[in-house]
């Protein structure tokens, strides 16, 4: 059974688990994570500081801290980059009880080897003052659990793991199919016939290119078209337009917003490639459906892919066919 979001705060602050060192909370995408901290931080006399791996999550975090503060303690969200400079500025009283939050953990694992060296920079800086760390993800493989195990341990840190639903969503899709072994024209007019539908569409591309030859293409088709992007290095421009503009009919993007980002009602999650990590793969799932709304994921990963799906999206796409080229 998956956790609500209220039944996990119970049960968390019956148990107090913030009194060991380091603890990595595994709970379902859209449980209320984030949330969960912040109720921590009005319960507890301590401050926090929440480390996110993208500008994106950092922006929309910081967004709720002013209705969430309180007298004599702080609760601030950066970036990794920023948080060893941050943590230096604290006057010593106030890196006394500091809890240390690293958001998207498993993202530690996934990039801080090679594309994004100051992850563990960070981790290092932190675990070397001996700071109180709460890790949160939806995500985490038994191999990133070993590893983290392994060095907490080094370290000398007593380290539990909080597993609510590793793996799993809150809200799952009504249908899961897959293109796998089709042609790529076949799932564009799909794309085409659910946008016509009007239909809340997230199409993930492996490749900015692709992003923008489908945002052209799409809007070819419809000039009035509500239409979004975002793709690596943008996440702070598009969390702006999502906020200020109205709530768009379709978003394209690479893999930058398959992590942690709240993008409102999203009945169709188009996947335009395979998704070889299985991380990856569950987060841009869990995009969709985050109101408790239905939705389908359409993707291309061989493993959802059989005879009878094959049938049957070829005679969907002989009749789609006869309206979209």
């Amino acid at each position: 059974m998956i956790n609500t979001p209220r039944r996990l705060l119970c049960q968390i602050n019956m148990s107090n688990p913030i009194s060991s060192h380091a603890l990595f909370l595994l709970a379902p995408a859209g449980s209320g994570k984030t949330t969960l901290v912040f109720d921590f931080f009005q319960r507890n006399e301590r401050n926090i500081l929440m480390i996110l791996p993208l500008k994106c999550l950092e922006r929309e975090v910081r967004s709720k801290v002013k209705a969430h503060s309180k007298e004599g303690f702080f609760f601030e969200a950066v970036t990794a980059e920023k948080a060893i400079h941050f943590i230096e500025g604290l006057e010593i009283d106030k890196r006394k009880d500091l809890l240390i939050v690293l958001d998207e953990v498993h993202l530690w694992n996934f990039w801080g080897d090679d594309f994004r060296p100051r992850l563990w920079e960070c981790f290092y800086y932190i675990a070397g003052n001996n700071f109180d760390i709460l890790g949160l993800t939806a995500t985490l493989r038994e191999s990133y659990k070993q590893s983290w195990i392994d060095l907490f341990e080094s370290g000398g840190y007593f380290f539990d793991f909080l597993d609510f639903g590793n793996g799993e969503l809150v809200n799952l899709p009504e249908l899961e199919e897959s293109y796998f072994g089709l042609k790529k024209s076949q799932m564009k007019r799909r794309i085409s016939y659910e946008v016509d539908a009007k239909r809340t569409c997230l199409i993930f591309c492996q490749y900015r290119e692709e992003v923008f030859e489908l945002e052209r293409f799409l809007l070819s088709q419809s000039a009035e078209l509500s239409l979004l992007t975002c793709v690596g290095g943008g996440g702070v421009q598009f969390s702006e337009e999502l906020e200020n503009g109205p709530a768009p009919q379709v978003i394209i993007s690479t893999s930058t917003l398959s992590h942690g980002v709240n993008l409102g009602k999203i009945e169709r999650v188009f996947l335009t490639y395979e998704v070889l990590d299985w991380d990856i793969y569950l987060q841009m799932k869990a995009r969709g459906g985050r109101g408790g709304e239905a939705f389908q994921v359409i993707g291309w990963q061989k493993d959802k892919s059989s005879l009878y799906t094959k049938i049957r999206l070829l005679l969907l796409d002989r009749y789609l066919s006869l309206f979209y080229a």
